[in-house]
This record gives structure tokens, sequence and C-alpha cells, in this order.
């Protein structure tokens, strides 16, 4: 199989979540990633970057290190 479209998977995600979607990504569009944003009914968050294309922004590094130490505070 040379694709998987991830609307499919997005269901079967019961844990917490966190997406990264950049606006200008060629890749893949960020159309796709709020279709697939919108199935999963776990908790999630979405991190809107409208400047950036096919890459992880810093800002999302930093936006995943504070949801980890969150997770871990007693």
């Amino acid at each position: 199989m040379s694709y998987c479209d991830n609307l499919n998977l997005a269901p079967w995600i019961k844990c917490r979540t966190v997406i990264s979607n950049c606006l200008c990504d060629d890749v893949c569009p960020p159309s796709t990633v709020f279709g697939v944003y919108n199935q999963i009914t776990a908790e999630k968050q979405i991190e809107v970057y409208p400047f950036h294309k096919h890459e992880v922004p810093y800002e999302h590094h930093e936006t995943r290190f504070w949801l980890i130490l969150e997770m871990l505070r007693p």
C-alpha cells in the first residue's frame, strides 16, 4: 500500500492528541488536517501556524514540551 488516509484512522485515537496544522503546507493540505482533527473523538487540541509550510515549527515543540510537563505534574 503506497497511501494511507489518516482520516480512516482518526476514530481509533483514544489518547489526548495535539496536532499542528501549517496553512502553507503543500504536502499535507490544511483541509485534510482539519478533516482528521474533526474525526478524533478523544481529548484534542490543534495549533494552527498560518505562515509555515511542511515543517514542525519551533513553537509547536514548545507547546508539546509544556503539555508533557503539565501531564507529569502531580
